[in-house]
């Protein structure tokens, strides 16, 4: 019990003397919410009978080849991150992003700020980022956008599957799933 205060003491005052934030959130992140890993969103009976896992139901073929199938699941999906509640350490994430922000050191606000300048970035970017490998767009809920990597992409977010094309759609939030 003492080593794990002791490295969470460790860990509290790593935050705090650090100049940046960098989060790292892959899918037990959002597995605490309740949302399935890439191995059980598509576990239901529905594709397991059919023989389908989510490498299959992902790929572009599955969308030339059986498109109501593609969309069917991937709606699905979109549906059920919408739907889902985000945990509260993403609240917790971004109270730790404010506080960091508010409480970066003068000296250190100075040469970010000068360095945003030289970069033509606006001041107000805050000294902290998150990369994540989730999908789920649940990180946008509670960092600026601007301010987060999704490796893989989100829901929210389609593409093209044609390498020559780089046009992103964003899907309307108000849309009826």
């Amino acid at each position: 019990r003492r080593m794990a205060e002791d490295a969470l003491a460790a860990a509290a005052q790593a935050i705090r003397d650090a100049d940046f934030l960098l989060f790292a959130c892959g899918a037990g992140f959002s597995a605490d919410s309740g949302l399935p890993v890439y191995a059980d969103v598509a576990a239901s009976a529905a594709y397991r009978d059919r023989g389908l896992t989510y490498f299959d139901l992902a790929r572009p073929v599955c969308m030339e080849e059986t498109p109501s199938l593609f969309y069917g699941f991937w709606y699905s999906c979109l549906d059920l991150y919408r739907s889902t509640e985000s945990h509260c350490g993403y609240g917790a994430l971004r109270s730790l992003c404010a506080w960091k922000h508010r409480t970066l050191r003068p000296r250190v606000r100075e040469v970010f700020s000068r360095s945003l300048k030289e970069r033509s970035l606006p001041e107000a970017t805050p000294p902290y980022f998150a990369y994540t490998s989730n999908v789920d767009a649940h990180l946008r809920r509670y960092v600026p956008v601007k301010q987060l990597y999704e490796v893989h992409g989100s829901v929210e977010d389609w593409q093209c599957s044609d390498p020559r094309c780089q046009s992103t759609w964003p899907i309307d939030p108000s849309a009826d799933i």
